[in-house]
């Protein structure tokens, strides 16, 4: 099992942009994101893939959702057993299974809007991601404590990927809500499996207001080290040397670069003797 997950992280210029990252390594901050401003359009917002679906699937679903709704039902003048029976004659047919998934992205869209996401990555080497997240790896990459991490309110998830959507039958055999969601918001297209994602979530019943507030606050030994990136300038590492100084509690933070393998495309990455 992986002991650690990392971020990578830009180190903006201007200061107002930077002060993120600076509020994370002197005061532990933590600044969560809404999967509705992901970069990836299809990231938490898919349609399900309904291959392999069969009449049991649709009325497991049918059922259920028409339990937790019965008392809307109810009181709009309907019994939840014919209820139940028109929905499974709509879901019966590939064009009405398609037009409920397509409305019930509406639906989707308005739980996002309560999801709270901080994404981490399995590998501080992927010069992908360097380049990606890292600001051409003139950037940094924050180690954490995998186990630590597992403290934090919320769920903390492995992001899996697939070529097709989200597959409808296996989301329908999942036991709980919490299993569900975690189902919906942990699963990418495969040309992202580079990234060897981890999630950290939770729900924010008020949703959350953008990017100026911290979120919550990592504990205290979450932070375990920091890497340079291969292109980091001695300038910006003297002064998160300075940030790391400045905390006031936690861990002691080793300190890594990444430098350029020989042979290959790719980084590997080097203890430095300085630590806090």
């Amino acid at each position: 099992m992986k002991k650690y997950l990392y971020r990578y992280q830009a180190f903006a210029r201007i200061r107002r942009k930077r002060q993120r990252l600076e509020d994370l390594i002197v005061k532990n901050a933590r600044y969560d994101s809404s999967p509705l401003w992901f970069n990836d359009p299809f990231d938490c917002k898919s349609l399900f893939s309904t291959k392999g679906t069969t009449a049991h699937h649709i009325n497991m679903f049918c059922e259920e959702f028409v339990h937790t709704v019965q008392e809307q039902i109810r009181d709009d003048g309907f019994s939840p057993e014919d209820a139940k029976r028109e929905m499974i004659a709509r879901l019966s047919t590939p064009r009405g299974m398609r037009a409920y998934l397509e409305e019930s992205r509406d639906i989707n869209q308005r739980l996002l809007e309560r999801v709270a996401i901080l994404c981490f990555s399995e590998t501080p080497t992927d010069i992908l991601i360097w380049s990606h997240y890292a600001d051409g790896h003139r950037g940094l990459c924050l180690q954490f404590n995998k186990a630590v991490l597992g403290r934090v309110p919320g769920a903390l998830v492995k992001v899996h990927y697939r070529p097709e959507y989200p597959v409808f039958r296996e989301y329908v055999r999942l036991k709980t809500r919490q299993a569900k969601n975690r189902f919906l918001l942990a699963r990418k297209s495969d040309r992202w499996r580079y990234e060897r994602e981890w999630r950290l979530v939770r729900q924010e019943p008020r949703g959350l207001a953008g990017f100026a507030q911290p979120t919550g606050k990592f504990p205290d030994d979450a932070l375990t080290g920091i890497i340079f990136g291969c292109e980091m300038s001695e300038r910006r590492r003297r002064h998160v040397r300075d940030l790391v100084r400045q905390r006031r509690s936690g861990t002691p933070v080793q300190f890594c670069e990444a430098v350029r393998k020989t042979e290959e495309y790719g980084v590997a990455i080097r203890k430095l003797t300085y630590s806090r």
